[in-house]
């Protein structure tokens, strides 16, 4: 995960406008529900999405994979459900990915705490098959992360601003965190190593070090300038905090 700066200058003039109609302000007083929704309907959602990926440099808020094509989510840190005042905060507003992978939770059967938390979806006929054997081949399992996941609970620990000091990454990928409580939130409310995820944290390890020089001459200086060439681009690398986390490991 990377630390995310929310910056009231890049909030949609639409979002702005909405929030100070003086109809809307009085629901926001009330704590009414359903404010996010109705601006959605009047305004759609598509200048605030395409803010928000550009503030996020096109990567999910959570797992940090690519969000710059495909399905997202415009994600509540603090849950709309219980918090009907923040619904149309903008410093309450993320981009995550759709928070769903199939067939990546291989390695977490036996773990009944896991599997219960992420509602993994059983579909044993897939493809509508009637044959037993062919039942069995298109067996699958969708299991949510992220956003999807987490749903309305809230994140006590986590705070999206600071995170780049809370976490660490092991070799395999794994994300974990030496605070018990934020370790708890990054595997039971986010779901954030299920295999693929980790997979993938740990290819974009091995392609950090396939760029490094091969005689390890580099120094801090240099390793310096990598990080700031990682952090200051726009666009970032998918699974951009394992990156930083290993390369701040070489200074």
């Amino acid at each position: 995960m990377i630390n995310i700066t929310k910056t009231m200058s890049n909030e949609p003039q639409t979002l702005k406008d909405f929030r100070l109609r003086a109809d809307v302000k009085a629901k926001l007083k009330a704590k009414e529900s359903g404010l996010f929704d109705r601006y959605v309907d009047e305004y759609r959602a598509d200048e605030l999405r395409e803010i928000l990926r550009a503030e996020q440099g096109s990567i999910c808020c959570y797992c940090m994979s690519s969000i710059a094509t495909g399905k997202t989510k415009i994600e509540h840190y603090q849950s709309r459900d219980k918090n009907h005042e923040l619904e149309v905060d903008y410093k309450n507003l993320y981009l995550a990915c759709d928070g769903e992978k199939i067939n990546c939770h291989e390695n977490q059967d036996e773990n009944s705490d896991i599997h219960e938390d992420c509602k993994c979806k059983h579909d044993d006929n897939v493809y509508g098959e009637k044959d037993s054997r062919k039942l069995k081949e298109s067996f699958k399992k969708i299991v949510k992360h992220c956003d999807t996941c987490k749903g309305a609970r809230a994140l006590e620990y986590i705070s999206l601003s600071t995170i780049e000091r809370d976490v660490k990454y092991k070799s395999d990928g794994t994300i974990y965190s030496d605070n018990a409580d934020i370790d708890r939130e990054l595997n039971y409310v986010l779901n954030l190593n299920i295999e693929i995820l980790k997979r993938n944290r740990r290819s974009a390890k091995i392609d950090l070090w396939s760029k490094l020089p091969k005689d390890k001459s580099w120094n801090s200086e240099s390793i310096n300038r990598i990080i700031e060439k990682y952090k200051n681009s726009s666009q970032k690398a998918p699974y951009l905090g394992v990156v930083l986390y290993f390369l701040g490991r070489k200074l």
